[in-house]
């Protein structure tokens, strides 16, 4: 009686097998080994039942039964080959929409150049405790990663639960992503990304560039946590694979040809002669150079840049039509220059953040400039409403323009120069190219702006400054966006709405509705 009943079993999982094998592919997508697997015992379950009972099978076909259902059986094969194919075009062939308005869910232009020039493997290690946040956001974003490119490869690492890896990778903390490139690793912590291509970046490149920030005359100091200090626009700094390292003049007379770039930020006094000079000779020989001007500060570099084709201003900005906190000694800028190192503030063309400049002065091109001179304004204050005040102590509520003694709006506040030595006369050598920043203000890289008040705009413009000067373009626009804070403020009132209609309201209502049909039909 066993005997009998196999061709019925055999049949029944042949079939339970098929539609297992054809869930499976829908799910995930391909054919792996069990989906196969599956499929064949079905296939031979099946084929075992017809041959132990041909007459039943030819009789269950031909039967009227047989015939009404075999329109509803086409259509269901049909319907199911349909869904398959659907899937199988749908991962051949994908296309994401990010309708975000910050672009939140996308990587930069510049992310996806350097993904498709990669010319080795990278591999990408996250170390997350069970349930740990950011672990989501960070699978996202390699994800992203790896549409652009099959040279990245992501695992994921619980600490607890494989601490010898964590030992190997030298992992102290969790959170902790390890970029890997040939056997060189790079220690990422937030796992944006701005850090995870900057780690590629760097790992590819090797050794990190020096930049220059000279010393000695009250600049800005690198190496203080204060507000007025700048060690967090190092740290920014650091993170793009520069070193940057205290340069004092005094008794120099050649700057290192591997300085990529020098930073002249804010000198309370005069350069020395001799110290003016050494910056000349490296200028000379192609240097590049970053001023951060105050308004009529001693140290101020103008003879060294007279020579460039720029012009200090001899005042301070005031603008009362664009400004932080209804300061107009603070001119937000957010209007800016196709200039490469203001396009892509804030990470992205369509996402501009503001720039900041606390008590900022002039910098801006001169009429009469040598013509070898390439001078571009990047950065001005509104055309309405500012001008530049010849009176420093000038007092705010009773400020005005002063015709003949102050200058009209917009005031220039930041130039790029470009410049290009001819050699001597029959040298085989290529012409020197000398690139020079000026930015007429310091305040707007200290502690008090990039770390305490993070103006997206302000650590942008000193990191795209910077490699724009070495000709280090490729991480202009990677860095992290800024989210809009998108939290709803609700009144008393409406807090009390949606609290009652949720729980009294919408059950009154239905109460209602049912009372009032009783009532009828009553």
């Amino acid at each position: 009686m066993i005997r009998d009943s196999l061709p019925t079993i055999f049949l029944s999982v042949g079939f339970l097998a098929i539609l297992a094998a054809v869930g499976t592919f829908l799910v995930n997508g391909e054919a792996d080994r069990w989906t196969l697997t599956a499929g064949a015992v079905g296939i031979i379950f099946i084929g075992y039942s017809a041959f132990e009972r041909p007459v039943a099978l030819r009789e269950a076909i031909t039967s009227r039964e047989a015939r009404r259902g075999g329109s509803s059986t086409i259509a269901t094969v049909a319907f199911v080959a349909i869904l398959v194919l659907l899937n199988v075009l749908a991962n051949r062939f994908t296309y994401r929409w990010d309708l975000t308005e910050t672009k939140d869910f996308s990587i930069s232009p510049q992310t996806e150049q350097i993904l498709r020039s990669l010319n080795s493997d990278v591999k990408v290690t996250a170390f997350f405790q069970q349930g740990q946040s950011g672990q989501e956001e960070l699978q996202d974003l390699i994800k992203e990663y790896q549409r652009h490119t099959n040279r990245i490869s992501y695992e994921q690492v619980d600490p607890v639960l494989k601490p010898g890896v964590a030992r190997g990778y030298q992992v102290e903390s969790y959170g902790t992503t390890v970029v890997e490139i040939d056997g060189r690793r790079q220690n990422v912590t937030n796992g944006t990304e701005g850090d995870l291509t900057s780690a590629i970046v760097k790992l590819q490149r090797g050794a990190p560039r020096r930049v220059g920030w000279v010393t000695g005359h009250g600049e800005l100091d690198i190496d203080s946590f204060d507000r007025a200090g700048a060690s967090e626009i190092k740290r920014l700094i650091e993170l793009e694979n520069y070193k940057v390292e205290a340069l004092p003049l005094i008794g120099v007379t050649e700057i290192a040809k591997d300085v990529a770039v020098v930073v002249l930020a804010s000198p309370r006094q005069a350069l020395l002669p001799q110290e003016v000079d050494a910056l000349k000779v490296y200028l000379d020989r192609g240097g590049r150079l970053l001023v951060l001007l105050e308004p009529r500060s001693p140290g101020n570099p103008s003879e060294l840049l007279d020579g460039f084709g720029v012009e200090v201003g001899d005042g301070v900005v005031l603008d009362y039509a664009a400004n932080l906190q209804n300061d107009p000694l603070t001119p937000a800028i957010t209007k800016y220059s196709p200039n490469p190192i203001m396009r892509t503030i804030g990470g992205d063309q369509s996402g501009r953040y503001a720039t900041v400049f606390p008590a900022a002065t002039m910098a801006r091109p001169k009429r009469e400039r040598d013509t070898a001179l390439q001078v571009q304004t990047i950065a001005e204050s509104s055309a309405e409403r500012s001008w530049l005040e010849s009176d420093t102590r000038i007092d705010l509520r009773t400020a005005q323009f002063d015709e003949g003694k102050d200058t009209n709006g917009p005031i220039p506040l930041a130039v790029s120069v470009v410049k290009t030595t001819p050699p001597p006369a029959g040298a085989n050598e290529r012409a020197p190219v000398t690139r020079v920043v000026v930015i007429g203000n310091a305040n707007f890289a200290t502690n008090a702006l990039i770390s305490f008040l993070p103006i997206a705009g302000n650590k942008d413009l000193v990191l795209n400054s910077l490699n724009w000067l070495s000709e280090d373009e490729q991480l202009m626009g990677v860095r992290s966006k800024i989210s809009k804070d998108r939290t709803m403020v609700l009144s008393g009132t409406a807090q009390n709405v949606l609290l009652y209609s949720s729980f009294l309201f919408l059950p009154l209502a239905v109460v209602a509705v049912g009372g009032f049909v009783w009532w009828h039909r009553r």
